[in-house]
């Protein structure tokens, strides 16, 4: 597949999401029964949505988004350390670890939860 075309479906396919105190919703969805009280990963999308479809064709070429689990300790200046657990969406650990990179971010875990 032309990679002009894989860089646009893994853009597609992190989604164009919004979240709120309340929950999180697809904008390409409609009406309410894609709102998700709890996280992004629980959206429910229809079988239509453009999100859905470029997880499909990116996972049958051997490229799923996946969801990992990163745990790290955030350290400030003139503060202790203190620990952060947060999801990320992302094709590799590389990718998500790079997102991490940064001298604030220590002992950076990185751990799979599933394919999206």
């Amino acid at each position: 597949m032309d990679e002009r075309i894989v860089t646009i479906l893994k853009e597609v396919a992190r989604g164009e999401t919004c979240c709120y105190d309340m929950g999180c919703e697809c904008l390409y969805c409609p009406g309410d029964e894609n709102f998700s009280p709890d996280r992004i990963e629980s959206i429910n999308h229809t079988p239509q949505c453009p999100i859905l479809l470029a997880r499909a064709i990116l996972r049958e070429q051997g490229t799923p988004l996946c969801l990992y689990k990163v745990t790290y300790d955030r350290v400030m200046r003139n503060e202790p350390p203190y620990p952060i657990d947060t999801l990320k969406m992302g094709y590799t650990v590389d990718e998500v670890r790079q997102l991490y990179q940064h001298e604030s971010m220590r002992n950076v875990w990185i751990e799979f939860i599933k394919d999206m």
